[in-house]
């Protein structure tokens, strides 16, 4: 068993140390694999069930190839990006380019909800 639980994956690295570790992701030995933009196109991982954006895409086609990790073959994926109010108008702006409505959930009192304002209403 690895050691490591995640592992920053980048263009930087040799060949071959992208594809041991990329392996050992595939093998569920590493928990999370943390890609850069470059480092992230090309990746085929079969059922993966998220991808998850720390920063918002400089444009709608950046947006797709990050999020095209996930949902492949017709499969199920999510996406998740962490975006405060301005980021959140343009990645409504991407999302409306692709055909895709968005959920905006927030994270609140320990849980995530997409039903904050009611719930801070009964406060």
């Amino acid at each position: 068993m690895m050691v490591l639980q995640q592992l920053e994956y980048t263009e930087k690295w040799t060949k071959k140390r992208r594809k041991k570790y990329l392996a050992a992701f595939k093998k569920a030995e590493l928990t999370y694999l943390i890609v850069t933009d470059v480092a992230a196109r090309g990746l085929d991982i079969p059922d993966l069930p998220f991808v998850i954006h720390c920063d918002v895409a400089m444009d709608a086609k950046q947006y797709t190839h990050r999020s095209g990790r996930t949902g492949r073959m017709g499969k199920a994926g999510t996406v998740v990006s962490f975006a405060n109010e301005r980021e959140a108008r343009t990645l409504r702006q991407y999302l409306k380019e692709l055909n895709k409505d968005p959920i905006k959930v927030r994270y609140y009192e320990g849980v995530l909800t997409d039903d904050f304002e009611t719930k801070a209403k009964r406060k």
